[in-house]
């Protein structure tokens, strides 16, 4: 169901799009995904600190870089749905015995 990838997340509007792109499949990035306002770079997790030195490298910034666990495939739900389940999520995140929380829903308008 998740992945386990390397995440680097870059704001879209500091940034060429292509050049992004170019930028991370050159350093041996797996996929290039936009998503709204930022540019996600998905990497191998053993790859993952290379990939992003040779990005900053370059002059990249990142909003977040971190390994993390990327969904295979995702679930379009109503925004009555996605409050509901950011609520749950936001209430798991609050127990101290949870350390991360992941979703594959996506919220359709």
């Amino acid at each position: 169901m998740f992945e386990r990838k390397g995440l680097l997340v870059v704001e879209r509007k500091k940034v060429d799009e292509d050049e992004v792109m170019l930028l991370a499949l050159e350093a041996g990035a797996d996929d290039v995904v936009s998503e709204g306002d930022v540019i996600e770079i998905h990497t191998d997790p053993s790859e993952f600190n290379r990939i992003k030195t040779e990005l900053e490298e370059a002059g990249l910034e990142f909003l977040g870089a971190e390994i993390s666990f990327i969904p295979e495939n995702t679930v379009s739900i109503d925004a009555d749905a996605g409050e509901k389940i950011e609520n749950l999520v936001d209430l798991l995140e609050e127990l101290d015995e949870v350390q991360e929380v992941y979703t594959n829903h996506e919220i359709m308008a």
